[in-house]
């Protein structure tokens, strides 16, 4: 058994050295332990060789800060230029609390972050402080499910959450569009493992259990 000081430690320590601002790698670090804290290990410490390796291809950005395209009153829109999603969402959500608590709602949109992560863990950061958070996400250039009737990838899982207090515990609702989640296949591929259930297509457009039907 590992503390959660320790966990955090060694994801930070290899975002650094990666190349990653301190303030982001403890972020993503503090979001990835909670998220395998609340249960979500295909989105926890499980995504760092994939950070890592995008970090390597150019495609994560590590350090520098978001563009404001508009921002107005309890509104904003900003281009996220593919820095660690984790700690964008985490930095949307530390702006939009303050003009919530004054005006009653504030929302952000950001274009063009890198990958989110888990919706219920970044949910917790205003839920904790008495709020209520509403996370939606897409990704339009990720063609990985069919519509319903059809064999062709055309949508991307489209993830959605919401989170409130709620006593004793704060209520967590996570879930995504279509039935399964691109890291869950990605862990039973590398488990050499099926699904339960045939939830993916091949490439017959035939239900089929094998995780590699995605690849």
């Amino acid at each position: 058994m590992h503390s959660v000081a320790t966990l955090e430690r060694f994801a930070r320590e290899l975002f650094t050295a990666a190349g990653m601002d301190a303030d982001k790698a403890a972020t993503m670090a503090e979001l990835l332990v909670l998220t395998d804290a609340l249960g979500r290990r295909t989105h926890g410490l499980a995504m760092l060789p994939l950070y890592l390796a995008e970090i390597a291809k150019g495609t994560m950005s590590t350090s520098g800060e978001p563009e404001v395209i508009n921002q107005r009153g309890v509104v904003a829109l900003w281009d996220g230029h593919y820095l660690p999603g984790q700690w964008m969402i985490a930095r949307a959500i530390d702006w939009a609390l303050p003009r919530a608590a004054e005006h009653g709602i504030a929302a952000v949109t950001v274009r063009r972050s890198h990958h989110i992560g888990c919706l219920a863990a970044l949910c917790l950061r205003a839920v904790d402080k008495g709020f209520v958070a509403i996370i939606v996400n897409s990704d339009p250039a990720g063609a990985r499910v069919a519509p319903y009737g059809g064999r062709e990838a055309l949508f991307t899982p489209d993830p959605f959450a919401i989170g409130y207090p709620g006593t004793p515990n704060p209520v967590l609702v996570d879930i995504c569009a279509s039935i399964t989640t691109t890291s869950m296949t990605r862990q039973k591929v590398a488990e050499g493992t099926q699904f339960s259930q045939p939830w993916l297509l091949d490439h017959e457009g035939r239900p089929t259990t094998d995780p590699r039907a995605l690849e």
